[in-house]
């Protein structure tokens, strides 16, 4: 059986003013990765400084 594992990173944790900068989703068998991906999104809003610290 083969899963998905999703990571999300955002411009913070208010989903009503945040946004998306990047997503990865790995396929995982059960026992190893399978298949990778991995994107950087433009927020199109500044990255706040607590975020890229």
């Amino acid at each position: 059986m083969e899963f998905a594992i999703v990571d999300i990173e955002t411009t913070g944790g208010a989903p009503k003013y945040g946004g998306i900068t990047e997503i990865a989703v790995l396929i995982h068998d059960g026992e190893q990765i399978i298949r990778e991906y991995e994107t950087l999104l433009n927020p199109e809003q500044a990255i706040p400084t607590y975020i890229t610290g």
